[in-house]
């Protein structure tokens, strides 16, 4: 059953339409960031449309990373402020490893036959005419394709969920209009664990630095910015756009808020 309603979602267009709308998007941003741009404005919005754009930094660092690693290791941490990629271990610190690792599902991957591919042409057309259309008009298209975008693309996953679901083995149903397969997504290992069973230096070698984990621990006053910096140089910065429903951006602005709330609460109570 499972199956049938997963053809079902390609037979009924909705696959080609999340392939295209997606694509859509992509010429509608590029469209309005244009225009932003060249207005210099950093931040403009549509309140009846419910659209933010916003030009950010990017910065980009040029990170000494053995000395930074050194460093950590000496304050105690490392091992804490570590991510590990699984694919650096050797098969002996894999096969060591094991059972440590924090299991990760799964996933469906879908690769189509030419007929569920989209069409260059019918891409060329829309970027010609959503070009040709007013700004106001190019914001108002963004999203009204975003919403049904959303909802194709959760009707997707979903369908790609349940049928991993319903699959009895990793020999998956052959599908009409393309290839379906299994892929594992990466095993997360913690440091604590790699550094407990296979030393530092093997940790040294597969580990980079969760900057988010190291703000928790600047906030408890276990190193300063100051120390920090003198690994990590700014380069360049870059700008990045984004372009999003107002809401999110609320709660995008709640997040960052909660977060440095939380930081600085860390930090008196570390005082």
């Amino acid at each position: 059953m499972s199956l049938k309603d997963f053809q079902a979602f390609i037979e009924n267009g909705k696959y080609i339409e999340l392939l295209e709308s997606t694509k859509q998007l992509e010429i509608l941003r590029n469209h309005i960031r244009e225009y932003q741009s060249i207005s210099g404005k950093k931040r403009m919005e549509w309140q009846d449309q419910g659209v933010v754009g916003i030009f950010g930094e990017n910065r980009v660092y040029d990170n000494d990373i053995e000395g930074l690693k050194t460093f950590l290791h000496n304050l105690g941490i490392l091992p804490f402020v570590s991510k590990i990629d699984w694919y650096l271990l050797s098969d002996e610190e894999k096969e060591k490893m094991k059972p440590w690792v924090l299991k990760q599902p799964l996933r469906i991957c879908f690769t189509p036959k030419k007929a569920c591919t989209l069409e260059v042409s019918r891409l060329k057309n829309y970027e010609e005419w959503s070009r040709s259309i007013k700004l106001i008009e190019q914001v108002e298209e963004w999203k009204r394709k975003k919403l049904r975008n959303d909802i194709i693309k959760g009707e997707w996953e979903r369908e790609k969920e349940r049928l991993l679901s319903l699959s009895s083995s990793k020999d998956l149903p052959q599908c009409d209009y393309g290839r379906i397969s299994y892929y594992p997504t990466k095993p997360i290992l913690r440091g604590v664990d790699l550094y407990r069973i296979c030393g530092q230096e093997v940790l040294f070698n597969c580990n980079s630095i969760d900057m988010s984990e190291l703000e928790i621990y600047m906030a408890k006053g276990f190193l300063k910015k100051s120390e920090l910096s003198a690994y990590r140089r700014i380069i360049d910065i870059r700008l990045r756009y984004t372009l999003m429903e107002l809401h999110k951006e609320k709660r995008r602005n709640e997040y960052y808020q909660g977060r440095l709330s939380y930081l600085s609460n860390l930090s008196r109570n570390s005082d």
